[in-house]
């Protein structure tokens, strides 16, 4: 059997076992792994430690997308941290937490444009990014989401990220 290097890992709106994400690292054909994709997979019942030696394990990685993620801004941060490390990473997008979002799921716009600059700081303080977003997920009164983009600021987006 054939185990090629696999260039981009994407795993969408599905359920991730504790057991996926601990033998994930230790897959060979992840090695050389660029683009890593995990849209709406909830990584908020997780242990983020696998999730973290995947990373660390793929020197190659340059692309990561995080959206559509319900997780908590502890959380974030700890992958943000573990994220910091990763200096070949030119683009990176994240979920905005599970706190910009009130209970009946409407996003806080003005606690979303007030937390994402202090995350983007964490990336910082390590390496320069270079371009990324933190982005809401589709607001259900307006049918728009918000995007912090690392270069403008915070946005409306008319469209699905």
């Amino acid at each position: 059997m054939n185990d090629s290097p696999l260039e981009t890992l994407s795993i969408q709106f599905s359920q991730l076992s504790e057991s996926d994400l601990k033998h994930l690292p230790w897959c060979q054909s992840l090695f050389q792994l660029k683009h890593l994709n995990l849209l709406g997979v909830p990584l908020f019942k997780l242990s983020l430690t696998h999730l973290q030696i995947l990373l660390e394990r793929c020197s190659k990685l340059n692309r990561v997308k995080f959206y559509y993620n319900g997780i908590s801004t502890f959380l974030l941060k700890d992958i943000l941290y573990c994220m910091a490390n990763l200096s070949t990473l030119t683009e990176e997008f994240y979920p905005a937490p599970l706190e910009c979002y009130d209970e009946m799921g409407h996003i806080l716009v003005d606690k979303f444009a007030n937390l994402c600059p202090d995350l983007l700081n964490i990336l910082r303080s390590k390496r320069h990014p270079k371009e990324g977003s933190f982005g809401t997920e589709i607001c259900f009164k307006s049918s728009q989401c918000y995007v912090y983009n690392w270069r403008t600021g915070v946005c409306l987006c008319h469209k699905k990220l």
